[in-house]
């Protein structure tokens, strides 16, 4: 017994003239495309491809596949806290942004101050618009950092937390209020 199709009949797409891609003349080749310009004598200006991106998650997660899920933890940016994904340009890298591209916004960053040395990484600022800037009223003083950091070592501090403890203690404790009056 046979099958019997029944219906219209689909178009066959394997069919030569169709399965054939069409290349337009004054196109110009670059990996992985070719670009067609607006006019046959038209130049692009001349730009400095930028090393990093800033990567930004601004539509949600859920009711997407898994493995933008993923891609998008793998870069730390799943949660809705605004985070920045600092990551290099490359074409691995470019390739997984594209899978994303609908998910996030990307920001090439720029160096308008010059790329920072290993001595001012502590006065740059990475603005919305992807500058990173440095200045010197940003640097933070050696001698306020080693002192923050000795306070935030010390036992005998009193912060929040120590006093909220404190407290606590005293208050769970009728008998020692009322043994004050």
């Amino acid at each position: 017994m046979s099958a019997v199709r029944r219906g219209r009949k689909k178009p066959n797409k394997g069919f030569w003239p169709f399965n054939r891609p069409i290349y337009w003349p004054g196109g110009q080749n670059y990996y992985g495309f070719i670009y067609y310009p607006r006019y046959p004598d038209q130049q692009d200006p001349e730009w400095e491809r930028s090393p990093l991106f800033m990567v930004s998650r601004r539509k949600r997660v859920a009711d997407n596949p898994f493995w933008l899920k993923r891609i998008l933890r793998d870069l730390r940016i799943e949660q809705d806290n605004g985070e920045v994904a600092i990551v290099i340009n490359s074409e691995h890298m470019n390739r997984t942004l594209w899978q994303i591209k609908h998910l996030v916004t990307i920001t090439p960053i720029t160096f308008p101050d010059g790329i920072p040395e290993e001595k001012d990484i502590d006065a740059c600022r990475l603005y919305p618009n992807g500058e990173l800037r440095f200045k010197s009223t940003l640097k933070i003083d050696p001698v306020r950092m080693n002192a923050t950091e000795t306070f935030q070592e010390s036992l005998n501090r009193i912060d929040k937390e120590t006093i909220n403890t404190y407290e606590r203690k005293k208050w769970d404790s009728a008998y020692s209020l009322l043994k004050d009056y």
